[in-house]
């Protein structure tokens, strides 16, 4: 990191932050894409499993999608398992944001995107 000053003697200071960065949680993905027709069901599960060292809960889930229809369930695993469904059956393409908040200080929201591009497929005279 540089640090401009109007120091003469000084006028650039160099600094360096060194540490150890840790995953508070395994988050099977971050990002989800549905792609393809109208007439398809498309669904994703998205597993979170906090680290025992920074064990936190999932307190709730926000988005104001149209798009997409979300349950949470928490397994016997001590896993959470995120389950998004596309429900837009008209052509488009759209981009949602998931906010999965938590009781964690480290991590308190836990962000997932969802991507979808619903097509109708072109057919060929052939």
């Amino acid at each position: 990191m540089i640090i401009e000053t109007n120091d003469l003697k000084n006028p650039k200071l160099r600094f360096t932050v060194k540490g150890n960065v840790e995953k508070i949680a395994d988050i099977s993905s971050r990002i989800v894409k549905f792609v393809g027709e109208p007439e398809q069901d498309f669904k994703a599960i998205v597993k979170i499993i906090p680290k025992k060292k920074y064990n936190f809960k999932i307190t709730d889930i926000k988005t104001d999608s149209n798009n997409i229809k979300l349950s949470l369930n928490y397994n016997d695993n001590k896993e959470y398992e995120l389950s998004i469904e596309n429900i837009k059956k008209t052509e488009g393409e759209y981009f949602d944001a998931i906010t999965l908040e938590t009781d964690s200080k480290y991590m308190p929201e836990i962000p997932i995107r969802v991507y979808g591009n619903i097509f109708k497929k072109v057919k060929s005279d052939n």
